[in-house]
């Protein structure tokens, strides 16, 4: 496809998210939808630099209309990476912030963190060192707001770079020292690897030999642990061990151990190789042997090597390395005794220093003009010595500048501590004021509670004996009125059939002459006889059942069984039982036998279900009742008086008792006769 075609594409792609992303309304009010996904839908490296920045404009746009919310904040953060800091920086700027704001307004610290973060690098990158140093400052502390360790790690490390390259030695080497102490090798191993090499070279300006030494040694050892894990690609190893090795040369340049350093500065550039992979590194390494060599008295071949150094710098480098390899050439010249050649040079590289407005190379340069060039000699020294004032006026304004602008996050950072222990002080006598209240409110609350629950506990108990009153009461009113009409059934059998029958047996001892009148009179004593003695039955059998059968009894039982817990009874007659061939008494004790045990599940069973079965085992009957209450120990529980009864009504119908129960596992009894 024509790449004009893809662009054009991209193009459209980019237009339609913008659509995606613009103002829905709803009954008026305008809401947004942005999510910072979107952004990794468009593939920017496909689009030619007009189709991307017609894209980045309407997001842009889009975004800067966005009300403050979490969403947005990310969303701004995600698209101001997308902007090429070299380019609109503008925008770039307004974005970061807007996010700034919106992060102070939301009290966001994570994205306030970041936007002084990123903040920090678009100043880096305009070479703004002072900004870049306060924003890398502010954004260490929200940073330790959040505990972040790594983050810290890196700002830390960005400062100290800056103090590095500022001459501040011993600010970087705390600085660095604080980065170590925030971070460990298993969340970053790049971050320990930089702050070993930033920590040999701090040290070697201080002069510390053995000690830069020993941090050189460590970042070897970071390097070679780096690659067996296979963090560096090839290009990436090439170029640290490159740089590693350029470093030790300078440390042992420096200690004026020229062997060591030619020796370091070569296996440098046998690992670069070819200088047109890495002119910058290569052109370093070359320079930088090559003066060795001169510096150890060895001149042989060493100005076609510095020149070629130059070439490549002049080619592809910047102007502050231009002006090291003229002066590096000049001092070449003035050591082999050639002053004019070396007088062009440092002329050369003193007027590339004032373009630079670089203080620092001007200085060099001057040192050496103020002492060889006799013409100039009086002009040059006192510019010399006006620049070496400059220097210590604008290092001092700079490490004033950094100083406060330490100290002023410092104290910004003490404030809010002290805020926020206040708040905490507040706070925390706010809890335990609420939490007293709350305890004084809960105290109260369960003594009500309580004094309703002894009453609660006080009518149920009450109930519970008008209960067993009532059900006592009711048991001897039918115990009355049963031994009552056993009573005068008994007087009835006993009494009045006894008469008639000692009347029918004399009868029948007259001797008479109507024998027809006395049978009559003996058949119809017998018939008397019989009806008393079926009167006196009957009462005793209707006193039990009321004209009620046996199973109806037992249910109009079952309905009157209440009690506190709630338990619900259930019943199962076995139909093959015929009770009609059952004797009375057998029926009336089975009844007091089953009202006994219910009594018993009433007060100490607890149950929610209870349930009796009346059943036909071959030519037996089984009464089976089981709960599922609290149970108790049959071993350690005494037999009351109940279970007495039980045991002795069972005996009476000629049955076998048989008690079953655990604690907490309900109870079985069974009856068989």
């Amino acid at each position: 496809m024509d790449t004009a075609v893809m662009n054009f594409r991209y193009y459209l792609l980019g237009v339609f998210v913008l659509l995606a992303l613009s103002i829905s309304c709803d009954r008026g009010v305008k809401e947004r939808t942005i999510d910072s996904k979107v952004l990794s839908t468009i593939d920017f490296s496909n689009l030619d630099a007009a189709a991307k920045e017609g894209v980045l404009d309407s997001l842009y746009r889009g975004a800067m209309e966005e009300e403050n919310s979490c969403t947005a904040r990310v969303y701004l953060l995600e698209l101001a990476t997308k902007f090429d800091k070299n380019e609109k920086e503008q925008r770039l700027l307004k974005l970061l912030n807007r996010v700034r704001t919106y992060s102070k307004e939301a009290s966001d610290s994570l994205s306030l963190a970041r936007s002084f973060e990123f903040l920090g690098g678009y100043y880096e990158n305009k070479l703004q060192f002072d900004s870049t140093y306060f924003f890398y400052q502010q954004a260490g502390k929200w940073y330790r707001s959040l505990n972040d360790s790594v983050k810290i790690g890196e700002m830390a490390l960005g400062k100290a770079s800056i103090l590095y390259d500022f001459g501040f030695y011993t600010e970087a080497e705390v600085e660095t020292i604080r980065v170590l102490r925030y971070v460990n090798r298993a969340q970053n191993p790049m971050m320990i690897y930089e702050s070993y090499q930033l920590l040999g070279l701090v040290l070697c300006e201080l002069k510390s030999f053995e000690e830069s030494l020993n941090y050189y040694r460590l970042t070897q050892n970071e390097l070679q642990l780096m690659q067996d894990e296979g963090v560096f690609n090839q290009e990436d190893w090439e170029l640290a061990y490159g740089a590693l090795y350029n470093n030790f040369g300078g440390l042992y340049e420096v200690n004026t151990d020229y062997e060591q350093a030619i020796a370091y500065y070569q296996m440098g550039l046998d690992i670069v190789g070819d200088n047109e992979e890495y002119p910058a590194l290569y052109s370093a390494l070359l320079n930088n042997m090559h003066f060795s060599r001169m510096k150890n008295n060895d001149t042989i071949g060493v100005l076609p090597q510095l020149k070629k150094a130059e070439a490549i710098r002049l080619n592809s480098g910047s102007t502050q390395e231009v002006v090291v390899s003229k002066l590096t050439i000049g001092q070449y010249y003035h050591k082999t005794g050639q002053t004019e050649a070396a007088l062009k040079y440092f002329h050369d590289a003193y007027d590339l220093a004032v373009a630079f407005n670089s203080d620092y190379d001007q200085k060099e340069a001057l040192r050496f003009l103020a002492e060889h060039d006799a013409s100039n000699k009086a002009r040059f020294a006192v510019e010399y010595v006006r620049i070496l004032d400059n220097i210590q006026v604008t290092e001092r304004l700079a490490r004033n500048k950094f100083a406060r602008i330490a100290y002023e996050t410092e104290e910004m950072i003490n404030k809010n501590e002290l805020l926020k222990e206040r708040n905490r002080r507040i706070t925390l006598i706010a809890a335990l004021v609420v939490g007293v209240l709350m305890f004084l409110l809960v105290i109260l609350r369960l003594r009500s509670r309580n004094k309703q629950l002894l009453l609660m506990q006080k009518q149920q108990d009450a109930n519970q004996q008008i209960y067993q009153l009532v059900i006592e009461q009711q048991f001897k009113t039918q115990n009355a009125k049963l031994d009552e009409r056993n009573r005068i059934a008994k007087e009835l059998h006993d009494g009045i059939v006894n008469r008639i029958f000692t009347t029918r047996f004399n009868l029948m001892q007259l001797e008479t002459t109507a024998e027809a009148n006395k049978e009559l009179l003996v058949q119809e004593l017998c018939k008397a006889e019989e009806e008393v003695r079926a009167i006196s039955h009957k009462l005793v059998s209707q006193q039990f059942l009321k004209d009620q059968t046996f199973e109806e009894v037992v249910k109009k039982l079952l309905e009157l069984q209440q009690n506190e817990f709630g338990t619900r009874f259930e019943l199962s007659v076995d139909r093959g039982i015929v009770w009609e061939s059952i004797p009375t008494a057998v029926k009336m004790h089975l009844y007091r036998i089953l009202q006994e045990a219910l009594q018993n599940v009433n007060k100490y069973s607890h149950a929610k279900n209870c349930s009796i079965w009346i059943l036909k085992v071959q030519d037996k009957i089984k009464l089976r009742i089981s709960d599922d209450g609290i149970g108790f120990d049959t071993q350690k529980t005494k037999r009351g008086l109940g279970l007495k009864n039980l045991a002795e009504r069972v005996g009476e119908i000629q049955g076998e008792f048989v008690l079953e129960s655990a604690e907490g596992e309900g109870t079985l009894l069974e009856i068989v006769f």
